[in-house]
């Protein structure tokens, strides 16, 4: 998949459509295979990473996801990233102090964790998507705040997170521009417009962004893709593009889900 293109994101987006409503298993469709690596995609990104942040950040994205599903219902697609979450609020938290610090460290599950364990933990992480040896991940962060910002806040947020903590000012609108114009910078022109409405009355703003490039460890064929029924929750039928592949995948279902793990390469 080749997510510089504006539609590749829509290409992702088919694709978990295909895999909700994808047919029963069969001798054709073979699932219990993972593609052969000396170590898994999991075991090299936590190289080196607090263990205790990793899976932090792991039950922070169940509880937002289940909390989604709570208030939206489950008629519509959800699409978050707990890695985004997490960094944000962990970045945030610096400039926390006494008991506003420690109910963030509660929320983010870091308690036991000092403040410069969880900062190298953070950095390590955000290092990792560097070293990609096939693709590109770039993360960047941010604080826009009408507050004064402590020296020490900003230099730690630059030497952690290689982000940047700016003053929002007086005038809405220019700082409006002056967020999209990071956002559009930091994701290669994808995300042009993040700031949304802005007020005089806005105390901060937190920004995390991703941008993701990469191929399928097993890419798809494009002459494969055809337009099938896509059968919606309330049994509503619906004509869709349906990606296709013949290979041996992890795969696992139950009574509620059928779900298969996709590779990216390395």
């Amino acid at each position: 998949m080749e997510c510089r293109q504006k539609n590749g994101w829509m290409m992702f987006l088919l694709l978990l459509l295909a895999l909700a409503g994808c047919r029963q298993p069969s001798a054709e469709h073979p699932a219990s295979q993972t593609p052969s690596s000396k170590t898994s995609p999991s075991e090299r990104s936590a190289d080196g990473i607090h263990k205790e942040f990793i899976e932090a950040e792991r039950l922070i994205g169940i509880s937002v996801f289940h909390h989604l599903i709570e208030q939206q219902g489950t008629e519509k697609n959800v699409f978050i990233s707990p890695y985004s979450i997490q960094q944000a609020l962990v970045m945030t938290a610096n400039g926390a102090d006494g008991e506003t610090k420690e109910e963030m460290k509660n929320t983010l599950l870091l308690s036991e964790m000092k403040d410069s364990e969880i900062n190298e933990a953070a950095n390590t992480l955000m290092n990792s998507f560097r070293t990609l040896s096939d693709g590109e991940l770039l993360a960047a962060h941010s604080v826009w705040t009408g507050l004064d910002i402590n020296p020490q806040f900003k230099q730690t947020i630059e030497q952690y997170f290689d982000g940047k903590a700016c003053k929002l000012g007086p005038h809405p609108e220019k700082a409006k521009r002056k967020i999209n114009e990071w956002a559009a910078k930091k994701t290669k022109g994808h995300i042009e417009d993040i700031a949304g409405n802005l007020s005089p009355n806005t105390i901060a703003v937190l920004l995390n962004t991703i941008y993701f490039q990469g191929d399928w460890a097993q890419p798809f064929d494009k002459a494969m893709t055809y337009v099938e029924p896509f059968y919606l929750q309330n049994g509503a039928e619906k004509k869709h593009p349906m990606m296709k592949q013949t290979a041996l995948l992890r795969y696992q279902e139950n009574e509620l889900f059928q779900a298969v793990k996709l590779y990216y390469k390395e």
